[in-house]
């Protein structure tokens, strides 16, 4: 458990990160008046928790803003002030009551990292397509039942988190995101595994816990570069052989699914350190055989 929480920590700490100004590359301003106050034009604005229903006036005046934080507002809407900032790289409005976005978010084509994490957002325009430079996409806790098949030209996306939304199904295209590393699909409504989803040769952690998914593909095996996935609380009652191919697995949570034995080559995952099997009916024997496959792996039954 403690890998798992650790990971986790890293995880929010590299969040964190990225939704944080850095007042040592330039000053960070805390309102629009003395950002257009400062003898140079403002790169770095930081509204968070200002409990503002709207965008202050002029906002769209600082031309020059790469870093914009309006997390920990009330706003419902994002206004035309904010698409007409077009150096924007990272753009946080994480917990607000946003109900869409609008189709204006492909204005800004140099965003690198956009969180809009607990809202009530229900609509991903088709123009997300058209950010290509994204590399962090954060959408979970909102109300999202579908992805636009545009997502698919955003190639450079590496973070791509949609958990606790309403998703059933992703387009086709998702498989064009070849650098994507980090994939949370969990506590959303998918009942199968779809096989392109093992087209991501650079994933290193995917999470698809609390679904009710009931087989994996054989050829989730092809995604090599795994390091960390969580299938627990789905309704799997085996893994296929294919995947015991991932050779730099470290930790696999399967816990509360409806697993008996594990695949009979189970050994090969020589880099597995930790494997969570609470809540699923392994039988003695197979628990004994697990752990003299697996010497140096800690696992929980």
């Amino acid at each position: 458990m403690k890998t798992k929480i650790s990971i986790a920590l890293c995880l929010l700490a590299a969040m964190a990160q990225a939704q944080n100004a850095n007042p040592i590359k330039e000053p960070v301003y805390g309102s629009v008046a003395t950002a257009l106050a400062a003898p140079k034009p403002a790169t770095q604005l930081n509204l968070r928790d200002q409990g503002v229903f709207h965008l202050p006036e002029q906002l769209g005046t600082l031309q020059q803003l790469h870093f914009l934080n309006l997390m920990g507002n009330n706003l419902e809407v994002l206004e035309d002030d904010v698409f007409k900032l077009k150096q924007l790289e990272v753009l946080t409005v994480k917990l607000n009551a946003l109900r869409y976005l609008p189709k204006s978010i492909g204005n800004l084509n140099k965003l690198i990292n956009f969180d809009a994490t607990d809202n009530s957002i229900a609509y991903i325009p088709s123009e997300i397509g058209k950010l290509t430079k994204l590399r962090f996409l954060h959408l979970s806790y909102n109300a999202i039942t579908a992805l636009p098949t545009t997502i698919g030209n955003c190639k450079a996306l590496e973070v791509l988190a949609v958990d606790n939304n309403q998703l059933s199904f992703l387009p086709q295209e998702i498989s064009k995101l070849k650098k994507l590393k980090n994939f949370n699909l969990s506590y959303n409504q998918f009942n199968e595994f779809d096989a392109q989803w093992t087209k991501f040769p650079a994933l290193e952690e995917l999470n698809i816990e609390f679904n009710h998914i009931k087989e994996l593909p054989q050829s989730i095996g092809d995604l090599k570069s795994l390091k960390s996935v969580f299938f627990n609380n789905n309704r799997l009652a085996a893994l296929p052989d294919g995947f015991t191919n991932l050779a730099n697995l470290q930790l696999l949570s399967l816990a509360n699914n409806n697993i008996k034995e594990m695949p009979r080559n189970i050994g090969k995952l020589a880099e597995l350190r930790t494997l969570i099997l609470t809540g699923n009916p392994v039988t003695p024997a197979e628990k004994q055989r697990l752990k003299q496959e697996l010497p140096n792996c800690k696992i929980y039954f």
